[in-house]
């Protein structure tokens, strides 16, 4: 009943609704593309880290003499922009 005994907007009003729409638009497309990129560094995070476990567990088998107290120590990592990442093996 309430919605009923308002009056119309003025242009004014609307253009500032339009304004305000527009705005959350923008910081909704950007919270979005925040987002999106986390979760692809979230994903080759987790690739990483599962390749390094991986070889370490390799390692492991292949060589069980060797005694690496910290298997990430061997590794380099060079982080490119958009949180790519490029792991060189240590010498």
């Amino acid at each position: 009943m309430d919605e009923l005994s308002r009056k119309p907007l003025s242009c004014e009003e609307k253009e500032k609704l339009k304004e305000k729409l527009a705005f959350l638009k923008r910081e909704y497309s950007k919270t979005l593309a925040r987002l999106q990129r986390a979760q692809r560094a979230e994903k080759v995070k987790n690739s990483i880290k599962k390749a390094i476990e991986q070889d370490c567990f390799l390692q492991q088998e292949i060589s069980p003499q060797l005694n690496h107290s910290d298997p990430l120590s061997r590794y380099l990592a060079v982080v490119l922009p958009d949180h790519m990442a490029i792991l060189y093996l240590a010498s």
